[in-house]
């Protein structure tokens, strides 16, 4: 194709105004009647670079851009009758003409989505605006439009075309357009068809991780929400990633203000505000970072609510325990969601399970216990090795994802030799997580300041302290491979206390689906057993017994309130020690004999 500045002038004109695959339904001309011109050259170079000038804003922000290839075709069509005009009349602003009108055909040749013949012509037109090197920009040029910035950013945009309609095994290479997307400003634009490429994005968030710390070619304004408010190039559904694309960009080309970014984005709650800071924590954003008043930008997102920037920053490493003036992030929360992803993210984390430890206190139990513990399920102390074997072939992260894992199928007296053999090895971690409410296992002792409602297994290699009473249900489990002490016991799950057992006013057993076992002593002073097996190991210190009572025996021992269709009612009995109100009767108050075991303070 020949370039503009050649004399061929009728012949280029034709090639630039054919329709061609990327624009076929644009218009690119003006109708005849629009076109007057003033007669000084000047004053006519003025006018159609203006036109130009006008143009290239109309495809920024929220205007029409679809206005687009049609007025700078218009301008095009101008610019090109003015050239075929005689030297007499041209002259003058023939160089600074062709120079504008070169760059401003290439950005409409690179319009949409250019073929392999588009991206021709658009080189073409680049370098006849090289060969113009020679003659000397003029005074009014700059005035109006000086295009060179434009023309860089045309190249940039062949260069990235070149990269989109190239093999995969070439297109990296190609990226090498940045240098050129920094010098294009209000043209970034031009570069969206390759910063959208999910090939590109992966590239440059390796590249930023590879180079963080180290600053991009130099600064360079940038802003998600400006760029996703003025957005006129791709459909709402692309947006996310076109903005990402385009921060990706930006962060390779230079150094966008990190900070300023990441904060507008809880600001104004973005769609895809994750994959934004992402790309911000690949560039080199601190998760701890402070705005000028001295706040984290973690405390930004949770006072706005933004629960995916919260789990962008707690997974980035942002710590919701700092504070600023006695108050950190869960003091701005005001979502119930953003309450819980802090809570969760404050909560101690489980110690990692220690297989080799169990082994070793493994080593250590006695075998008539294992005996014992298997003989009452009816098994054999070798499914124990099993168990070992097992979780020394698939070690748990924790001891308490164990027990949603490899012991889930397993039988009670498991936990217990589980939890007895880390008590050998004298493996000892502090608590994580809600007793009764999660599984959970305590290697050492636990003290409970109140009631204990079991909904999940619960195992502790030592003691159990309980100030309240335990209720738990036909599903839960209850392990304590060291002795029992609380206020009161309802149970109707599996319960096994390796110890002794304390209990200060009462233990009912209900149902037969489990069972009751404590290898020590229980020392309660009301033993309640309906329909339940119980295996106690000394019943010296049991009060009273009564097996399988009706109504009117129950009736002598626990207040009225405590029934509900005339049978002794679980959630009425839960109510009352909730309330702080008596479940037995007073006339049937422990005797002084039990005095030591009413020490565990009321609820």
């Amino acid at each position: 194709m020949t370039p503009i500045s050649s004399p061929d002038l009728p012949r280029a004109q034709a090639e630039l105004l054919k329709p061609d695959s990327s624009n076929s339904n644009r218009r690119r001309v003006a109708d005849a009647h629009l076109k007057r011109y003033p007669r000084d050259p000047v004053v006519l170079y003025a006018y159609i670079a203006s036109h130009m000038r006008d143009t290239i804003k109309w495809s920024i922000g929220n205007d029409d851009r679809t206005r687009y290839p049609w007025a700078l075709g218009r301008a095009l069509a101008t610019a090109f009758e003015v050239l075929a005009q005689p030297d007499s009349q041209a002259s003058p602003i023939r160089p600074a003409l062709a120079r504008a009108t070169n760059v401003a055909a290439a950005l409409l040749a690179l319009e949409d989505r250019p073929d392999a013949a588009a991206l021709e012509q658009a080189g073409l037109r680049l370098d006849a605006y090289k060969a113009l090197d020679a003659q000397p920009f003029q005074d009014y040029e700059r005035e109006q439009w000086f295009p060179d910035s434009h023309y860089r950013a045309a190249r940039g945009r062949l260069r990235a075309w070149q990269a989109v309609l190239d093999s995969e095994t070439r297109a990296q290479p190609e990226f090498g357009f940045l240098a050129d997307y920094i010098e294009s400003r209000d043209l970034r634009w031009a570069f969206d068809p390759l910063v959208l490429r999910p090939q590109f994005q992966a590239w440059a968030r390796r590249e930023l991780r590879e180079r963080r710390g180290s600053r991009g070619g130099g600064a360079i304004e940038f802003d998600c929400v400006d760029s996703y408010r003025n957005h006129a190039t791709v459909p709402e559904k692309q947006m996310s990633a076109l903005i990402v694309g385009r921060l990706l960009a930006a962060l390779l080309a230079g150094m966008p203000n990190l900070v300023s970014n990441a904060w507008r984005l809880s600001l104004f709650k973005l769609p895809g505000t994750a994959i934004y800071l992402d790309a911000l924590f690949a560039a080199g954003l601190d998760p701890n970072a402070t705005m000028r008043d001295g706040h984290p930008l973690l405390h930004y997102a949770v006072e706005k609510g933004d629960t995916v920037a919260v789990q962008a920053y707690l997974a980035a490493g942002a710590d919701p325990l700092r504070e600023v003036g006695n108050d950190n992030a869960l003091d701005y929360a005001n979502s119930v969601a953003v309450k819980k992803l802090l809570e969760d993210a404050t909560r101690p984390r489980a110690a990692p399970a220690d297989v080799a430890q169990l082994q070793s206190g493994a080593t250590r139990l006695n075998p008539a216990e294992a005996d014992f513990w298997a003989g009452l399920y009816g098994d054999s102390a070798g499914d124990f090795d099993a168990t070992l074997a097992e979780l020394q072939r698939t070690p748990p992260e924790s001891w308490n994802d164990a027990l949603g894992g490899a012991l889930s199928q397993r039988a009670p007296w498991h936990h217990l030799l589980l939890a007895r053999s880390l008590a050998l090895a004298g493996v000892r971690q502090s608590p994580c997580g809600t007793p009764g409410r999660e599984p959970m296992w305590v290697c050492g002792d636990l003290h409970i300041n109140g009631p204990l409602e079991l909904s999940h297994p619960l195992v502790v290699t030592g003691d159990l302290t309980v100030d309240g009473p335990i209720l738990d249900c036909d599903e839960s489990l209850l392990v304590v491979a060291g002795s029992l002490k609380a206020r009161a016991l309802i149970t109707e799950g599996a319960l096994l206390v390796g110890g002794d057992c304390e209990l200060g006013e009462f233990l009912w057993g209900d149902y037969n689906d489990q069972q009751l076992i404590v290898r020590g002593g229980l020392s309660v002073p009301l033993l309640v057993l309906s329909d339940h097996i119980a295996r106690i190991g000394d019943e010296d210190r049991v009060g009273y017994r009564l097996d399988d009572p009706d109504q009117a025996g129950l009736s002598d021992w626990f207040v009225r309130q405590a029934f509900e269709n005339e049978w002794l009612s679980r959630d009425r009995i839960a109510r009352l020690f909730k309330s702080g109100q008596p479940v037995l009767r007073a006339r049937n108050a422990p005797t002084p004999v039990f005095a030591s075991a009413l020490s565990c303070s009321r609820m």
